[in-house]
């Protein structure tokens, strides 16, 4: 063992121990009524955060490894961030108290997570697919820009005309709310091109690319603009990281480096800036009105990043009262969600207006009520599993989960830059994986590789013709 891996080892285990001691000397302060639930986060803090730390400070994992972000969503989503709850007393969400659901919910997480980390770390996954990204290889840098502007414009046309459809006018989106629109009527969840939202992914990878291969200045700084101007309006905040963070990753894969912890701690810090940015800004912006006085008015309020946390880490709740209602007063999905939905995601909804909603928003309101699912509360993915297939078939999933994310690390190993851009691209879409919609991130996934694969299919005809 080298000695900065005894480094990393002994400041992880030493961060463990005091976060340890810290969160053993709160639990003497909860409520008899909690104790128990406070005890049983605190042994999966001691169990599986011990193993999350020990793997990060072993040397086999490194900062742009799926394994460093899933982890860390999973520890401060399923463990640390209900801790904090509970020493405020905070159970409550939409009016439900989901805290009878924290032991059964934990006990699942904990044997859910440890079989994430065997598929993880102990799976046989070979190791293919080098000669895909040996065909794309072949197109020079001006043929990797023209497709990825045709297909950036494409993208764009067509989320702009999602947004459209929506009710909002393309000056209030491109002027960033400057232009208001006070006499439209905007709907989030009707539109007869809304299916046309689905190319987000495209437009961002394909902007990426642009950036990795464009020579052009102006094409970089204009289509970067226009992207994160309509990531903006459209309120996604995941969307949004992917593009802010994809181009900074592919910068530190290509050189082989990690960021320092100061860079780590400033880039964390002006995440929850645009977060918060991005949360007080969304209600006006759905209502079509200009957000700029009312982000004056509470961007400087310590309520406001707070919520940032509160929005982002406390989705626990709804995965409790999914585990307290699931099967005891409702049957399992079995698929219905995660196959079925998914398959008729892709169908608009002008080609059949009857198209049935989202089963993940049938399952919140059957676990949290009206409120909840009007709220459009998320869920983490450990939930959808459950909803769908119960306790086996949670740890099933995470373990292939496990699997799969292992087998997305060996793109960076190859030696190819499109497969470093498809693994920069990936590394933040983690975030959407382990704590969105599984019918939208499959979508996010199959339209974000779209590029790529439009390369592969045109540097193989490019042969043929040769």
């Amino acid at each position: 063992m080298n000695i900065s891996i005894r480094r990393n080892l002994a400041g992880f285990l030493l961060i463990y121990a005091l976060l340890g001691a810290l969160f053993s000397c709160l639990w003497l302060d909860i409520p008899d009524i909690y104790f128990w639930n406070y005890g049983i986060l605190l042994l999966a803090y001691f169990i599986d955060g011990g193993i999350t730390f020990f793997m990060w400070s072993s040397g086999k994992i490194k900062f742009f490894d799926p394994f460093t972000i899933i982890s860390f969503l999973y520890m401060m989503i399923l463990v640390i961030y209900p801790m904090y709850d509970y020493t405020q007393l905070n159970v409550y969400k939409s009016g439900v108290d989901t805290s009878s659901g924290c032991i059964k919910g934990t006990i699942i997480f904990m044997v859910s997570y440890l079989f994430f980390c065997i598929g993880y770390f102990f799976s046989n996954v070979k190791d293919k697919g080098h000669h895909y990204f040996k065909i794309i290889e072949r197109l020079s840098s001006s043929e990797m820009t023209s497709i990825a502007l045709v297909c950036w414009i494409i993208s764009f046309a067509g989320a702009m005309a999602g947004q459209i459809s929506r009710g909002f006018s393309w000056n209030f989106i491109l002027s960033m709310g400057a232009v208001g629109q006070d006499d439209i009527l905007v709907n989030s969840s009707s539109g007869g091109l809304l299916f046309l939202l689905m190319l987000i992914p495209t437009m961002i990878v394909s902007e990426v690319m642009i950036l990795n291969y464009s020579k052009n200045p102006l094409l970089k700084t204009v289509t970067f603009i226009l992207t994160f101007v309509f990531l903006f309006m459209r309120g996604g905040r995941m969307l949004m990281i992917d593009l802010v963070a994809a181009p900074v990753v592919l910068w530190y894969l290509k050189r082989k480096k990690s960021p320092s912890t100061s860079t780590i701690c400033a880039a964390f810090a002006s995440a929850i800036v645009l977060f918060a940015v991005l949360q007080v800004s969304r209600v006006d912006i759905s209502q079509g009105q200009d957000f700029r006085e009312n982000l004056m008015n509470n961007i400087f309020s310590v309520e406001t990043y707070m919520s940032v946390f509160d929005s982002d880490f406390s989705t626990y709740k709804v995965y409790y009262g999914i585990v307290n209602t699931f099967p005891d007063q409702y049957d399992f999905l079995y698929g219905r969600g995660m196959i079925g939905y998914t398959m008729a995601l892709i169908v608009p909804r002008a080609l059949w207006p009857d198209k049935p909603d989202a089963p993940e928003r049938e399952v919140v309101y059957d676990a949290m009520g009206q409120e909840a699912m009007d709220n459009g509360n998320a869920y983490p993915n450990i939930g959808i599993f459950y909803s769908e297939f119960g306790i086996l078939g949670t740890v099933i999933l995470m373990f292939l989960y496990g699997v799969i994310m292992s087998k997305s690390r060996k793109l960076y190993k190859i030696e190819s830059e499109s497969a470093l851009i498809l693994y920069a691209c990936l590394w933040p879409f983690c975030f959407q994986l382990t704590t969105r919609s599984f019918s939208d991130v499959v979508y996010t996934l199959l339209f974000g590789f779209l590029p790529m694969f439009i390369c592969w299919f045109l540097s193989g005809s490019k042969r043929k013709d040769m």
